[in-house]
């Protein structure tokens, strides 16, 4: 203890101009003896990453993986019931991933699903439960839960908004936000899926004589009386409504929805293209509505990172179009590469790349198809 005149010296913190963007004060001892063991000053903008245990049934830990503002690769972890990391705004390319003391690694759970079951890829095996964040929100608060042999990350507040709840995005924005596939089961959009995009789209993308494209009859129905090819913004036939009515009623009966009146977003415009793909069968029409549900929806959204090296090796891509206007997608079995033998990777690049042409490159009511170009040089050395 510092002393002045046989007294004791209040410590006392003054700043003649204005403090520290982040000042954190440690106290040690008791009330009768307590004393300032520790000051943390910080000029820098910082953010906050933190863990808060909703159950004391284990001790967990988050290990935060980041690019420091001199371009050098940082660790940091910590362990507890609640653990807060304080990070540089600069900070990028920030990557969150949980374990439990003792016991495993937490794994993805589909936290639209009330029952939270954990999500099994491609290939059988349960995926890491990991954020990934270009830069950071100001503050981000993951709510853990289980046992530590099944632990799970059941909530994700970002700037106290719970993302799984929240709506609120620019309809004008471009990207699709996050937070739009962060929703329940059922309202899960039925087109895109892809988000943090990175790399500019083409100006040749969406040209206007695609947005302009009318089509004919023969177009709209396969040589103007075969299937059926544009399914949206088109008057239907009376025996398509009423297919339609009898797949609602089939969908309750089966148990599959609640309310025939109401179907979920993710294949309620793709309904009618359902049943003609079933060929009017609606037990095939609900196999392929759980298909779309297991291999596509759960796995949305699917960040450009997650896929861009893949897409760069040129195994699948998208150029030009043909006199209807439909888009070429070329695929190039040789470039394949390790997606070959990594079946979830695989199925990945394709459904981001499906996804992004239902999204930027199709027009409903006018374009809604594409061509299929398979490359099969050199495929027997892959």
């Amino acid at each position: 203890w510092i002393k002045e005149g046989g007294k004791s010296i209040i410590d006392t913190f003054e700043y003649s101009s204005s403090p520290p963007q982040h000042v954190q004060f440690f106290l040690h001892g008791s009330s009768l003896r307590s004393w300032v063991a520790d000051v943390d000053e910080r000029t820098h903008a910082e953010n906050l990453l933190e863990m808060v245990s909703r159950d004391v049934k284990c001790v967990r830990t988050m290990q935060v993986k980041y690019t420091d503002d001199s371009g050098q690769e940082q660790t940091w972890s910590g362990s507890g019931y609640n653990v807060k990391c304080h990070m540089q705004s600069s900070a990028s390319n920030v990557e969150v991933t949980f374990s439990a003391v003792g016991g495993r690694k937490v794994y993805k759970v589909d936290r639209r699903h009330p029952k939270l079951p954990f999500i099994k890829d491609a290939n059988g095996k349960q995926p890491l439960e990991k954020f990934v964040y270009s830069t950071l929100p100001s503050s981000v608060q993951f709510e853990i839960r289980g046992s530590s042999i099944m632990p799970y990350v059941s909530s994700v507040f970002e700037n106290d908004i719970d993302i799984l709840e929240s709506a609120d995005f620019d309809c004008s924005c471009a990207v699709d936000p996050p937070n739009l596939f962060c929703v329940a089961l059922d309202e899960m959009p039925g087109i895109g899926g892809i988000i943090d995009l990175q790399a500019p789209h083409s100006e040749f993308l969406l040209p206007a004589e695609v947005a302009l494209f009318e089509p004919t009859n023969a177009e709209i129905f396969h040589a103007g009386s075969g299937a059926r090819q544009i399914f949206l913004n088109t008057k239907l036939k009376d025996e398509e409504t009423a297919k339609l009515k009898e797949f609602r009623q089939y969908l309750v009966e089966k148990k599959v929805v609640e309310n025939g009146d109401v179907l979920p977003r993710y294949f309620e415009s793709a309904a009618l293209r359902i049943i003609h793909t079933s060929k009017g069968r609606l037990d095939k029409a609900v196999d392929l509505v759980k298909a779309s549900q297991k291999e596509r929806v759960r796995r949305l959204p699917i960040a450009e990172t997650d896929v861009l090296d893949d897409l760069k090796g040129g195994f699948m891509y998208w150029h030009g179009r043909d006199k209807q206007c439909r888009p070429l997608l070329v695929i190039r079995l040789e470039r394949i590469g390790a997606m070959a033998k990594d079946k979830e990777r695989a199925v990945k690049a394709v459904l981001y790349s499906l996804e992004y042409a239902l999204r930027y490159i199709m027009v409903p009511g006018r374009v809604e198809n594409w061509i299929v170009l398979i490359a099969l040089e050199n495929v027997f050395s892959v």
